[in-house]
Formats: structure tokens, C-alpha cells, sequence
């Protein structure tokens, strides 16, 4: 992201030809000049199923008030015809800093002006508006963009403002003021519809409305079919114990459209346990086409997971470990399976600190020799790592012996020998750990960035992801000849912002310092996955209840650095 000024002189002449121009009217126009513009270059996908999609900033600064003004743009990308509405918003400022932070999610005050998309012909068009409300001195705006659902979200949205005016004064020509922004879908949304499924039945035990949605996983079957995973939280944005079930959303045209929300573990299956079920992980048995998803049932006391008891499974005072499968692309999904007491391995005496063992979240993984493996976190006398596998295609289940320099959230990843890398959220913030075994996780060994702190990957405390692409036979296009490539998301900052994808050729050793893919403010949680040849899947948490999902080519990755 740039900041810009641009202080212009005015220019004469007809309106530029292939520009959009918005304007606004006044029964008795003022007599102020624009003195100045500085320009917000942003980065922030415009969302199908979302009304406001800021693409670009723009601080308008007058010698005094004003009731109308007029931009010109240029719209380019994604054929206009996809475009439901152009429109200028007076933006919401920070009381404390008098600006617009670009560090949260932007909010529009007032609208302003707005075009509709079949208004667009030939990259011309034009929009009035009334009562336009801008002061003397600073106005900051946004300018946004609505999409139709039919928008393909392999494209762009491209717009430039070259040009701005006020009654009195004549046109003023910014230069290099352009944003193009990729386009996604937000998958869920501020009190979304969800249907509540008794697991096997597939009957509807009730529509309910989830105020807001977290934690999303995500994988790609054998036949192309995207299944998302993610918490409903009906009532607040808070974590368990609480009203919360485990969902599951799909699509079968690469991320374009997206099914009716369904749970596929929820409390109701749960009983005597459940205070609700959430943080959910996902793998793909690649030899069966088996979809896994892992879910951490609350204590039926409701006490915190924190406060599981050492050494017990007992679903009354300890959090519980529960799976279920689907076998039909994610339509249907099995009844929970329960394997707590398997993976606390009880008469373990090296367990007897371990308090709520739970996945990841986000994805688990199956290796090349078919091993199934969720990343794990221990609560307990101190947060640890731990690896949960299955060598039976999930018939039975155990656990690693624990990451003991490891934190918490954690993300696993096979290297190109085979190896197993787990890469966890550290409490104190600031780096990553990372721990690497040859042997399931009998034994760990920290890796050689965390010993050497060179290469570390940045944290805000939060989770983040990682998937590692084994390209034999040229099987994705990376735009390198490297065999085995990894791929990281998480925030790329010292808060919870700046979601950023890396990449790495050398099994984790170095990282690239990364695209970034939307800056604002939000939950931090994301999930990758191989979309097919060309485009990495990207599921994300916004702000206030959204899950983002867009798709960003390899090559674009990898050619940021």
C-alpha cells in the first residue's frame, strides 16, 4: 500500500473519453476549490454477497465546504456487466487520529454518489446525487464496488479516478491514481442461514440464523469439489463452551458458488457431552476420496477447555475429541466418533500432564504412504504440539508423543524426505515454533530456523496454515522447476492483519517475504488448499461474522519474492 498526494493544477477540455463520471448536485453550489488529494492504494478483494467493497481511498481536501463534486474513472477487468454498482462513500474516521486506519475494516459513513453497472457502456457513464455533505479541509472517501453473483472470481477489478471537480473548479487530473483488486466470495456472513442436520438422516432438524462464523478449514476432493469447514457461533463471536455447531459449505465449480450451509457435527449428536462443538480441522484420504473432519466438543460442565482435568477423558470435566466423515463430496456426514481416550493414551504415564488434546484447527494431512495426520495442540500443565494419525484409514487413531517446545494452534506439512514439519502459535508472540520428526513424533528436533532464528516466521498470536505441493509429472504450475514447494498464510503482522501467502522451495528453511492478499483488520484464521492446476485456494477470516474465499494463481506467489 502507497500513499499518494497529488496536488494538481486545473486542466481545461472536454471529460476524458472511457471514463466513469459520478457527480453530485446541489440547489445552490458553493465556491470551493480542491486544493489537494492524496490517494489510498489498497489492498482488499472485492467480495461477491458483499455490499460494500472499498477499492480504493481517497482524501478529497477543499479551501472550504462544498454540496458537489465529480470523479472520473476508468473500469476496466472484469466486464461491466458483472458490476452491480460503482459508489463513493464518505469513509468512517478514527476519533482519535482524525484519519481513516487502514490497519481495520474500513466502514463507509455516507453514500455519496453511486452508478449501476448497466449504466457503464463503453467505460462511460454518468451518476447524480444531492445534499453531498463535504467540510473545508480533509474528506475522506472510499471509493466501492458490488459485484453479481455471476462475476468469475478468476478475474479483476480494475478502476482508476483521473479526474476530479467541483462546480467552480475545473477539471483536476490526478495521475497513477488505480487500484485492481482480485474478487472472492464471501462464503458467510453477518446472520447467515444455516440448516441443523441430524448427521446420517440428512433430516432437517431445524433452520436456524448463526449470528456470526469462525475457523475455517478447507479441502478439494478427487472429483474437484471444495468442501469448507467452519464454526457456526449463533450467538456471539465467542469460543466454547457455547452455542456452537461444526458446518460444512461446498462447491463444484471451482469456488464460484457455494451450497446452503449444513452442520455436519452438531451438540444434538453429542449427548451427555455437549456445550457446544467447534474448531474444526479437515483432511482428504486421498485413497478413498474420504473426507475427515476433527471437532472439539465442550466439557459438559461448560467450565473452559483450559480447565480440562489432567489424565482423563471424561466428557464431564474434559474436552472431547470427535470425528466425522463423509463418502458423498460433503452431502452427508456420519455420526460423531469419539476418540479421546485413544489419543490421550491414558495408560501412557507420559500423558498424565496432558489435559484437552484438540486439532489443529484448520487442515490436517495425508501423507504419501496413506498415513492420515491432524496437527495438534495439548492444554495441559504447559501448551504443547502433538501429532493425531491414523495408519488405517481412520479406522484407529492414536497420538504422537508432545512437541514439547511447541504452543498451541499448530499446522502440519510433509517435507520432500518424507519428514513431518509442525508449525505452531507461540503465547509470547513474535516467531513461530517449528519442530520436525522422522518417525510420527516418537521423537521432535527443533528446526533449524528456530535454533538459528534465521527465517522464523512472523506472528501476531494467531493461527496460520501451511500445505506442502509435491509436483511430479508437472502436476501444478508453479512457474518453477522446483519438485516440492510450500505454501504459508497468516497475518504478516504485529496484529491481526496484513493476511500474506508465502513460499518456500527449501522444506521450510526460508520464506519468501510474501503476497499480500487482503490488508484489513480481522479474525487472522485462514485455510489453503490446491484448487487444481493453476490456483491456490485461499478461505479466510474477515471482520463481523465474514469467511472470504479467493483463488491466487502459484505463479503469482511465487514471482512476489
Amino acid at each position: 500500500m502507497k500513499d499518494r498526494s497529488f496536488i494538481t493544477k486545473c486542466l481545461t477540455g472536454c471529460a476524458t473519453l472511457g471514463v466513469v463520471s459520478l457527480m453530485a448536485l446541489s440547489a445552490s453550489p458553493l465556491q470551493a476549490e480542491i486544493e489537494e488529494i492524496d490517494v489510498r492504494e489498497v489492498t482488499i478483494p472485492v467480495m461477491i454477497r458483499k455490499d460494500f467493497n472499498p477499492v480504493l481511498g481517497m482524501n478529497v481536501k477543499l479551501d472550504q465546504a462544498e454540496t458537489e463534486i465529480s470523479f472520473a474513472m476508468k473500469v476496466g477487468g472484469v466486464n461491466p456487466q458483472f458490476i452491480e454498482e460503482i459508489a463513493v462513500y464518505k469513509a468512517v474516521i478514527d476519533d482519535k487520529s482524525g484519519a481513516v486506519r487502514d490497519n481495520v475494516d474500513p466502514k463507509p459513513e455516507a453514500l455519496l454518489g453511486a452508478i449501476a453497472g448497466s449504466d457503464v457502456r463503453k467505460g462511460r457513464a454518468m451518476i447524480k446525487c444531492e445534499e453531498v455533505d463535504l467540510q473545508e479541509g480533509d474528506n475522506h472517501l472510499w471509493v466501492s464496488v458490488k459485484l453479481k453473483p455471476e462475476a468469475p472470481i478468476e478475474r479483476f477489478v480494475e478502476l482508476e479516478v483521473t479526474d476530479a471537480k467541483t462546480p467552480t473548479t475545473k477539471r483536476f487530473r490526478l495521475d497513477d491514481a488505480a487500484s485492481k483488486q482480485r474478487i472472492g466470495v464471501a462464503i458467510t456472513y453477518p446472520s447467515f442461514p444455516v440448516k441443523v442436520q441430524k448427521t446420517e438422516s440428512r433430516k432437517v432438524l431445524e433452520e436456524r440464523v448463526s449470528k456470526f462464523s469462525r475457523i475455517p478449514g478447507m479441502v478439494v476432493t478427487k472429483k474437484g469439489t471444495i468442501v469448507a469447514t467452519f464454526d457456526n457461533r449463533y450467538h456471539h463471536n465467542g469460543d466454547l463452551p457455547a452455542d456452537i455447531d461444526v458446518a460444512v459449505s461446498t462447491s463444484r465449480d471451482g469456488g464460484q458458488t457455494w451450497s446452503d450451509v449444513i452442520t455436519c457435527i452438531n451438540a444434538r449428536d453429542l449427548p451427555g457431552i455437549g456445550h457446544g462443538v467447534g474448531d474444526p480441522a479437515i483432511l482428504l484420504d486421498e485413497s478413498n476420496n474420504r473426507i475427515w473432519i476433527a471437532g472439539l466438543a465442550a466439557p459438559k460442565t461448560g467450565h473452559p477447555i483450559w480447565k480440562s482435568e489432567l489424565g482423563s477423558a471424561d466428557p464431564s470435566n474434559c474436552g472431547q475429541f470427535v470425528l466425522t466423515y463423509s463418502d458423498d463430496e460433503g452431502v452427508t456426514w456420519s455420526d460423531p466418533i469419539n476418540i479421546t481416550a485413544d489419543v490421550k493414551r491414558l495408560d501412557d504415564p507420559d500423558t498424565k500432564e496432558w489435559g484437552c488434546l484438540f486439532q489443529g484447527p484448520g487442515n490436517g494431512i495425508c501423507m504419501r504412504d496413506g498415513t492420515l495426520v491432524f496437527p495438534g495442540q495439548i492444554w495441559g500443565a504447559k501448551h504443547m504440539g502433538v501429532l493425531v494419525y491414523s495408519k488405517d484409514n481412520g479406522k484407529t487413531w492414536t497420538s504422537s508423543k508432545a512437541m514439547e517446545f511447541g504452543g498451541s494452534e499448530s499446522t502440519v506439512a510433509e517435507l520432500s524426505n518424507g519428514d513431518l514439519m509442525l508449525n505452531t502459535r507461540e503465547g509470547a508472540g513474535g516467531l513461530r515454533q517449528v519442530g520436525v520428526t522422522d518417525d510420527l513424533g516418537e521423537t521432535w528436533e527443533k528446526h533449524d530456523s528456530v535454533k538459528s532464528k534465521k527465517g522464523q516466521l512472523r506472528q501476531p498470536v494467531c493461527q496460520a496454515i501451511m500445505v506442502s505441493l509435491f509436483n511430479e509429472a508437472g502436476k501444478y504450475n508453479l512457474g518453477t522447476s522446483a519438485r516440492h514447494v510450500m505454501f504459508f498464510s497468516n497475518p504478516n503482522a504485529g496484529n491481526r492483519s496484513k493476511m500474506t501467502l508465502k513460499y518456500s522451495r527449501d522444506n521450510g528453511d526460508s520464506w519468501s517475504d510474501g503476497l499480500l492478499y487482503d490488508q484489513r483488520g480481522c479474525m487472522g484464521y485462514s485455510a489453503i488448499y490446491p484448487i487444481d492446476k493453476n490456483y491456490l485456494g485461499v478461505f479466510y477470516e474477515g471482520q463481523h461474522g465474514y469467511l472470504y474465499f479467493i483463488k491466487v494463481p502459484y505463479r503469482e506467489i511465487i514471482e512476489a519474492r
